[in-house]
């Protein structure tokens, strides 16, 4: 999981990107990576998809996997993402209120879309979780992902069988991880993500 800087490093996205591979070679093909794209980033944000990009495509060249990107829910609507929403998954975030809640296996969202993404992988529906025994209040997130889609997003060309056998065409793309995303996709739509 990275949170995006770019506007603070000499050369951007792409030391971002050579950073994060460096920082987290323990996890790479067991963990999902994450670029996480908020407004914090300041002059980098305003560009849009294409400095993000900048830093998912590094990070694909450097590991093979694409990364899934994390934004809140009116960004997914405020730029072009369809390039990145081809090859990578999306962790979005959307708060009903400023209240403290618990786990909710049905969160509020609104009816307005993921603008590229036709379904989300992981849904931030609040920052003022609670859980029984600990005090502070945390991020509180539903992941729609199976044991198999895990994996696929984290390490795709390991597969030897495919989780589904259907692959959607909306991801069309050169690259074979597109195919897997779809499969993780597939396999929240089919119903068998959690």
């Amino acid at each position: 999981y990275h949170f995006a800087r770019p506007d603070l490093n000499p050369n951007g996205a792409i030391d971002e990107a050579n950073f994060f591979v460096d920082n987290c070679q323990g996890y790479i093909k067991d963990g999902i990576l994450v670029l996480d794209w908020e407004g914090y980033q300041k002059r980098s944000f305003a560009k849009g998809p294409s400095v993000a990009w900048q830093f998912l495509q590094r990070v694909h060249d450097k590991t093979g996997i694409w990364p899934m990107i994390y934004m809140s829910k009116s960004v997914t609507r405020s730029y072009n993402w369809s390039t990145v929403a081809k090859y990578c998954g999306l962790w979005v975030a959307q708060y009903a209120n400023s209240n403290r809640t618990d786990y909710q296996s049905k969160p509020w969202t609104d009816s307005k879309g993921t603008g590229a993404w036709p379904t989300v992988a992981i849904y931030q529906y609040s920052s003022k979780g609670k859980i029984t025994g600990y005090t502070p209040t945390i991020d509180i997130n539903i992941a729609y992902l199976s044991d198999g889609s895990w994996k696929l997003y984290a390490n795709p060309r390991k597969q030897e069988q495919p989780v589904s056998s259907k692959v959607v065409d909306y991801f069309p793309g050169p690259d074979d991880n597109a195919k897997y995303i779809c499969m993780a996709y597939q396999e929240v739509l089919a119903g068998r993500g959690y």
